[in-house]
């Protein structure tokens, strides 16, 4: 109950895009999915920030950052004569499951198509997913008279609306530009173990990103992980402290430019066992 009190339904804002992607591709992973999503920054900023929004999407967070997401698109159905709302991605962070964050977004969800004049929700849920009596708690059925068909379109024709003023989605020369070869410290890292002393060095070959950190609090790390865009990244991050713990975390990162023109990183990250809250940490560039 206390963790109920202590969750936020919002709309996502700009500043959550690192942990909307790093969501997004961990749901996929989960469904098996052999490449990650299609929606990187750029879009999100189009298509979810922009002037002319086509996706939703609302997010559940605690006191440890976002517990939860719900993606959503407005549909239209000439047989209610009323709109509706579609919900395409439902994830809830693994140690927040089991306490009501995933009902709580499909409630609010619920809640502002009602409010608009909505007649129904629809959501697509995978057979093996073992969350479809989950759905039937909150008043869903499953329509067993209809079958989903759908017809694949090329690439281009996907992507033909205007994207002027973005950056070209695969030009990932911006992240081997501010990364390669250069070294980096924490100005903020609130629950984590490097400090000013901690120094990190990224090596970019291509989308893949390797590098090292040692010092302070470390005895030794390491770090792989790949671009998602050209100014996000994922990584993977394990070391050995100086009292011999053996740590491993996960993280997204936004890449930036500060008033001097040096790199900065911002990221959102968690531990892979033990406490895995969500944290944010920040880092720029030593001259």
């Amino acid at each position: 109950m206390a963790t109920q009190q202590h969750t936020d339904v919002r709309d996502a804002r700009p500043a959550d895009g690192a942990a909307i992607l790093y969501i997004l591709g961990k749901l996929a992973a989960f469904e098996g999915c052999a490449r990650t999503p299609g929606l990187d920054e750029n879009l999100l900023r189009r298509d979810v920030f922009g002037a002319n929004p086509r996706l939703n999407i609302l997010v559940a967070e605690g006191s440890g950052g976002l517990e939860g997401l719900i993606t959503t698109c407005a549909n239209y159905s000439s047989w209610e004569g009323a709109a509706g709302c579609h919900i395409g991605d439902l994830w809830v962070d693994p140690v927040a499951r089991g306490k009501g964050v995933g009902a709580a977004l499909i409630r609010s969800v619920v809640t502002r198509c009602q409010g608009q004049g909505g007649r129904r929700v629809d959501a697509h849920v995978l057979h093996a997913n073992e969350a479809r009596g989950f759905y039937e708690t909150l008043g869903f059925r499953q329509l067993s008279e209809w079958c989903i068909y759908r017809k694949e379109l090329p690439a281009a024709t996907r992507c033909s609306l205007p994207t002027a003023g973005l950056a070209n989605t695969s030009d990932r020369s911006l992240v081997r530009g501010r990364l390669h070869g250069k070294r980096f410290v924490a100005t903020e890292n609130a629950g984590g173990i490097s400090n000013s002393q901690t120094i990190f060095e990224y090596s970019v070959a291509g989308d893949a990103i390797t590098g090292t950190y040692r010092g302070g609090s470390i005895l030794t790390g390491n770090i792989v992980g790949r671009a998602l865009s050209d100014r996000t990244i994922a990584l993977l991050f394990q070391c050995i402290a100086d009292d011999m713990r053996i740590l491993a975390g996960e993280s997204v990162g936004t890449i930036g430019i500060d008033e001097a023109g040096l790199t900065t990183l911002e990221f959102e990250w968690a531990w892979l066992s033990g406490d895995r809250s969500r944290r944010r940490s920040s880092y720029v560039e030593i001259a």
